[in-house]
């Protein structure tokens, strides 16, 4: 009878340390913004086998502006707005920023990253950016004194390089990381959305996606890390080489619960599931 105590006694203490590690592990989300993104481009080159990395992520789906926020009553379909919303859960009516020119610092306490730091000041958030003016300080100034890194206006080559830095210090820590790189979108002003650079941008950007997904498997932390590739807006409308009328574009994620079409304002909230957080605007 004792040897029975004993043995269920271990067996119970087994199972308290295994729950307790399951609720230990670290939590880790990347998010990687492929600014300005026409979806039926991307989708040609996805199907053709021309994006290996981001086709590794899972499937391809539809993520467009809100209801008619894109027409321009309520939001225009460029960087500033975008991101806000996808990064806040909030619409302009909250955050604020309406379109590139007539914009506000976001609301202290409305982002993902600041939700997540004040939940638990511990857990390590990053804001890295291809584009100072347009997803930088002039809209996201506010959270500047809550993050644990902010840098804007770098290039795709740099965001990488520092993304994979950030991974690699903080492997050990839970992490929220922001990688956005300012093209296609730029290649697209220059060229237009059915040129050759166009699409070489964009696979461009797979590769680095590629190198991103490397970091976090030589950091060991790949099955246990989400990652998010998405875009702010899509491109060629009203010209080939603009894009204020052009809501639909993509998001691509290893999150099991993505699934089907998905509204720009609904992004934040899968971010923030895995911190058990919810959109301020929810």
């Amino acid at each position: 009878m004792k040897k029975l105590v004993v043995v269920s006694f271990l067996i119970l203490f087994s199972l308290l340390i295994s729950i307790s590690t399951v609720f230990a592990q670290n939590i880790h989300v990347l998010v990687n913004i492929w600014d300005g993104t026409e979806i039926s481009v991307l989708e040609n080159l996805y199907d053709r086998g021309k994006l290996p990395f981001l086709s590794t992520m899972g499937q391809l789906h539809n993520l467009t502006s809100n209801e008619d926020c894109f027409s321009g009553t309520c939001m225009e379909t460029v960087t500033k707005p975008q991101h806000a919303t996808m990064l806040t859960g909030c619409l302009a009516d909250a955050h604020g920023v309406f379109s590139n020119s007539n914009y506000q610092l976001i609301p202290d306490g409305l982002t993902v990253h600041e939700l997540i730091e004040t939940n638990n000041p511990a857990f390590k958030t990053a804001h890295v950016s291809g584009k100072a003016e347009h997803f930088g300080e002039p809209t996201f100034g506010n959270i500047i004194s809550d993050v644990d890194f902010f840098e804007a206006g770098i290039g795709p080559a740099m965001v990488t390089d520092t993304a994979i830095n950030l991974i690699n210090q903080w492997k050990d820590d839970s992490f929220f990381i922001v990688c956005h790189f300012s093209k296609p979108d730029t290649t697209g002003h220059k060229y237009g959305v059915d040129s050759i650079e166009y699409r070489s941008s964009i696979k461009n950007n797979d590769a680095r996606l590629g190198r991103l997904l490397s970091a976090l498997e030589a950091a060991g932390t790949d099955a246990e890390t989400t990652v998010y590739v998405l875009s702010d807006h899509g491109f060629g409308c009203p010209t080939k080489t603009r894009h204020k009328c052009s809501p639909n574009t993509f998001i691509v994620s290893n999150d099991m619960n993505l699934a089907g079409d998905v509204f720009m304002k609904d992004v934040a909230g899968f971010f923030l599931s895995h911190f058990s957080l919810t959109p301020f605007c929810q």
